[in-house]
């Protein structure tokens, strides 16, 4: 169940990748040359080639994400911790997920880090897309007036800023949620092993 969430998640942020990928091809001046013509008939295969090619990016990104967001997520985990009065360094959520026993439990911040990582990788695609839409919109309506152009670009940029901020805000937040249930789960399984050595 955890490979199959996994492999879901990878796959939407490949899918999301997919989207300003899509975006700056179509943005090639030259494109209109290449005979679309020629490849009709293989539709399946090219969508089966495109999924899993989707699946490694979305890997990628996760990781990139993962690897960008470390030191922030380093000091949520560091402040929530100390909050909740744990000093050990070593407390990792690996490590409490282990020795929980409590199923819900499991499934519960299992979930709560699906939502961490796509969040996560959100905040990569939708700034991508962003750029990406407006490159777009320059390379394919470069025709319309100064004004209209301007209009469109500006409102492209405040709904991808937005979408960028909210999924990095909405990171935060899920990260924090996550470390306090990490830390009240760790709490809880040390006062149940203390209460069973008494």
């Amino acid at each position: 169940m955890a490979t199959t969430v996994l492999f879901i998640e990878h796959l939407i942020t490949g899918l999301q990748a997919g989207l300003w990928m899509s975006l700056l091809f179509f943005s090639c001046p030259y494109l209109e040359r290449v005979g679309f013509d020629r490849i009709k008939g293989f539709e399946a295969f090219a969508t089966l080639l495109a999924i899993s090619l989707l699946y490694p990016i979305g890997v990628f990104i996760d990781n990139f994400a993962d690897h960008w967001l470390d030191e922030l997520s380093k000091d949520i985990r560091d402040k929530q911790m100390q909050a909740k009065g744990i000093e050990d360094p070593d407390i990792t959520a690996m490590r409490v997920l282990m020795e929980v026993k409590d199923e819900f439990l499991k499934s519960y911040m299992n979930y709560i880090r699906t939502r961490v990582r796509i969040s996560r990788s959100s905040v990569i695609n939708f700034a991508l897309i962003t750029i990406a839409s407006i490159v777009f919109t320059i390379s394919k309506l470069n025709g319309v007036s100064k004004f209209w152009l301007s209009l469109l670009i500006c409102g492209e940029l405040a709904f991808g800023t937005g979408m960028t901020y909210f999924a990095f805000w909405s990171w935060r937040k899920i990260s924090e949620t996550f470390t306090k249930q990490v830390a009240r789960a760790y709490k809880t399984n040390l006062e149940i092993n203390r209460a069973a050595k008494s």
